[in-house]
């Protein structure tokens, strides 16, 4: 009798097939050992679809790394630096709303290695060495999946670049196969404005589109970590979704994403994208030349920095970034040096080439900045530029020609825009700076 109940079990283990649909709402991924956790937001995870929870990169980059494109069945979240945090010794656990144990990987892992599930019927791993080639996101072989298993981690990745960390999911329904409507599209998502200070209300802009209809289209924030909050548009405008979220406090970090559902009931999932609010601070990119004259070129260039406040400003550390990255990125910064003060309606004075400067103005620069970063070279007919704290918070930006919304018009040769009246800030470029043949540089004075 004891053979023929085990015997029983066994068959209706092997014929369990899950909901179609999962909904992680309140779900949470651990990471023991150095104890992280990511909790998830409304987010429905269709039969045979994936999720990847990767430790900081933006799909694309996500993407570009790992040199695939992301089937429609696959939910990227980006848990901007959460989870997965891979050095060694870790161990993964999935948890329900109910704090009941899902899945775990029940062992350590070491480093520098990828670790793919044998079977989503079975809690065994195939580790080998990491190579971007062999790590495999949003793909499981015919022989592991299918099994009726439910919603089980299938992948575990230590990335070479660290950012690129990944632990995989996958919803074995024991039917797979990708959604055949085309889900939703999300793209532009961004926050306005895009430095956030204590009495900034807060807009979260998105552009929704479908090959069909949007029926149902959601914003989820976490502010410092906590639990998610759900809210509706607050206005359309064609394909522009906009949701207000209103103020934070100071050294508030505000995660959000956004969740799109069609008439077929197929729903996406936008990156996860966050700001951190920022007591104002006085200074800003006042004035620039991003085309020298006939002669001098790229060395030719400078950048003004301003304090419109009425009381000194350490400035030391601050950055100037090419980049949307306090470390430039893929192109060029630099650092104030230590021990650098601004006083009050003062100016700072960074240049690309002090002699090449020297020769058409009077002026003295504080800083050349082409001897510390030769990639710091702006664009003529279009870029932006940055201006980073201490403690790497953007807290300035600049677009001007083709790039940005409501950019300044780009400087002709030897010319510059300049902040009118000096230090003026709406955080609208095309309202702050005015240019043209009439508007003469004034690198280092008063415009």
């Amino acid at each position: 009798m004891k053979r023929f109940l085990l015997l029983m079990l066994a068959v209706a283990t092997a014929f369990t097939v899950f909901p179609a649909d999962i909904n992680l709402n309140g779900w949470q991924l651990k990471q023991y050992n150095s104890t992280q956790t990511y909790t998830f937001g409304d987010i429905t995870v269709p039969g045979g679809s994936y999720v990847i929870v990767c430790r900081g990169r933006k799909k694309a980059d996500f993407e570009a790394y790992y040199g695939v494109t992301l089937g429609s069945n696959v939910i990227f979240i980006d848990s901007v630096g959460t989870i997965p945090q891979i050095n060694g010794a870790e161990v993964y656990s999935l948890y329900d709303n109910t704090a009941a144990q899902i899945d775990t990987t029940y062992f350590s892992l070491s480093a520098g290695g990828i670790y793919s599930r044998d079977s989503t019927n079975a809690n065994t791993f195939t580790r080998i060495v990491f190579a971007v080639a062999s790590a495999t996101p949003g793909s499981l072989g015919p022989t592991v999946a299918n099994k009726g298993a439910g919603i089980v981690i299938t992948e575990v990745v230590d990335a070479a670049v660290y950012q690129c960390e990944y632990v995989e999911l996958y919803n074995d329904t024991g039917t797979g196969g990708a959604p055949v409507n085309t889900p939703p599209s999300i793209t532009s998502l961004i926050h306005s404005p895009s430095i956030v200070h204590p009495t900034s209300s807060v807009t979260i802009y998105a552009n929704i589109t479908d090959n069909s209809a949007i029926s149902a289209d959601s914003l989820f924030y976490s502010v410092d970590g906590g639990a998610w909050t759900k809210l509706i548009h607050t206005s359309i405008d064609g394909s522009e979704y906009a949701y207000s979220i209103g103020t934070f406090a100071s050294g508030s970090t505000v995660n959000y994403y956004v969740k799109a559902v069609d008439d077929s009931s197929a729903s996406s999932y936008s990156d996860t994208n966050s700001f951190t609010v920022i007591a104002p601070v006085s200074v800003v990119i006042n004035e620039f030349c991003s085309n020298g004259d006939a002669a001098t070129d790229d060395d030719g260039e400078w950048i003004e920095l301003y304090n419109s406040g009425t009381s000194a400003v350490d400035i030391s550390g601050f950055v100037v970034s090419d980049n949307p990255a306090a470390n430039g990125g893929t192109e060029g910064s630099f650092i104030i040096p230590p021990s650098t003060i601004l006083p009050a309606k003062s100016f700072y004075l960074c240049v690309n080439n002090a002699t090449a400067f020297s020769v058409m103005y009077p002026s003295t620069p504080d800083i050349e900045y082409g001897a510390i970063d030769a990639g710091m070279v702006l664009a003529n007919t279009g870029d932006d530029i940055y201006l980073f704290n201490a403690d790497s918070q953007m807290i300035d930006a600049v677009n001007y020609g083709s790039v940005g919304t409501s950019p300044v018009a780009a400087p002709a040769e030897s010319l510059s825009a300049v902040r009118s009246p000096d230090g003026k800030d709406t955080d609208i470029c095309s309202v702050d700076f005015i240019v043209g043949p009439t508007v003469l540089p004034t690198p280092g004075w008063r415009s």
